[in-house]
């Protein structure tokens, strides 16, 4: 997710003029201060569910909840930057184990994800993935593309994107043809209908609705290829970072701090800050908060199975697990007992040439987001 105010500026406000000047490809695409960011970063968020669409699914139905004070503390937040060298900054993404604070039932993993990374980061996602009993996947499914040369439209689009990068797509990298990977995602079909609902009960929350519906349909044809000038800006994109190392490295980067800003604050507060218009608004809800209802709703109908898998896990993006883990704590009774951080991805922005101010930047970011106690640095995953 790339919030309004940080899109693909890539930080030419805190260098000077002169240095500024080196990054005119960078400044060329710069898209800060107006809707426009938000909205591309809205379709991307759509566009990271849609490519991680698998077959599976599950109907999600609620079951009774224990309710716990509030005052019960989360998780700061699921990822981090992290100085690992003199010249390596690490994106961390948190991996958390939840048990029952009576002692009995199922524990709950929730694996996070970005959706690029390198090889090594999603093969540790797909042994800890293997290594639950059951899987609730992110995916937001939709109909069957008419064509193969439709479906693989989007999907070789944001392949690009990673591979530009240096790393690989979730999509490409983890294996989905699992028996205990389920999908208890809202269908593309589903959130079109609620949206729709919306519209026809009229009023601010229908037009709310409305624009949410067109962001939405506009980011389904950016998967089949006719995505128009968000998908051009996309393809530009990608193919500058292949042959400039200083735009990669600030892309990495940036995408860093926007994961970091989604995730260490709680989503619904944030909306506001985030996006522009209602609109806008409407679709973070749907695409964040809605969502995450559905899978906390099979995971409840799931748990109150008498013969309950004895652990779960979910895997979805790292901006809604803070939601999901408020869900997990403050009404379903459980308590956090272990972190585990994975690289993802490092950056190395001396070697990558970038100048001094940017450099501090970078470094004094990784900074105020210091390693907690609560957890050992696991092997590291590189590129």
């Amino acid at each position: 997710m790339i919030p309004q105010g940080s899109g693909f500026t890539f930080l030419a406000e805190t260098a000077t003029s002169t240095e500024t000047e080196n990054f005119s490809l960078c400044t060329a695409i710069s898209m800060k201060t107006t809707a426009t960011t938000t909205h591309f970063a809205c379709l991307l968020r759509v566009l990271c569910a849609l490519l991680c669409s698998v077959m599976a699914g599950v109907n999600a139905t609620g079951s009774a909840e224990k309710p716990v004070p509030p005052a019960v503390s989360l998780s700061r937040n699921y990822t981090r930057l992290a100085q690992i060298g003199a010249d390596t900054f690490a994106m961390e993404i948190a991996v958390r184990t939840f048990t029952p604070t009576t002692g009995k039932g199922a524990t709950i993993t929730l694996i996070s994800a970005v959706h690029i990374g390198s090889k090594a980061y999603y093969t540790r996602l797909q042994e800890l993935l293997d290594a639950q009993t059951l899987v609730f996947v992110e995916g937001i499914a939709g109909d069957p593309p008419a064509t193969q040369e439709e479906d693989s439209g989007g999907s070789d689009l944001y392949d690009r994107l990673a591979e530009a990068s240096g790393l690989v797509s979730q999509a490409e990298a983890i294996e989905y043809d699992r028996e205990h990977f389920k999908n208890a995602d809202l269908s593309l079909g589903a959130m079109r209908e609620i949206l729709q609902a919306e519209i026809d009960g009229g009023g601010k929350g229908g037009a709310a609705a409305k624009e949410a519906l067109s962001l939405l349909n506009e980011t389904a044809g950016m998967l089949k290829g006719k995505g128009g000038f968000a998908t051009l800006v996309m393809s530009a994109f990608a193919g500058m970072m292949q042959s400039n190392p200083q735009l990669r490295t600030l892309f990495l980067y940036k995408v860093s701090m926007a994961e970091l800003t989604m995730t260490e604050h709680d989503n619904a507060s944030a909306f506001s800050s985030l996006t522009s218009t209602p609109g806008l608004r409407r679709l973070e809800r749907l695409l964040l908060i809605d969502r995450n209802a559905a899978v906390m709703n099979a995971l409840k109908k799931e748990l109150a199975r008498a013969n309950a898998p004895s652990d779960i896990g979910v895997f979805y993006g790292a901006a809604h697990m803070r939601d999901m883990e408020k869900t997990l704590v403050r009404q379903m009774g459980y308590k956090l007992v272990k972190t585990e951080w994975l690289t993802a991805y490092t950056i190395h922005p001396k070697a990558s040439k970038l100048p001094g101010p940017i450099i501090a930047v970078i470094s004094r970011s990784a900074a105020k987001i210091s390693p907690p106690a609560e957890s050992h640095r696991p092997a590291q995953a590189t590129k």
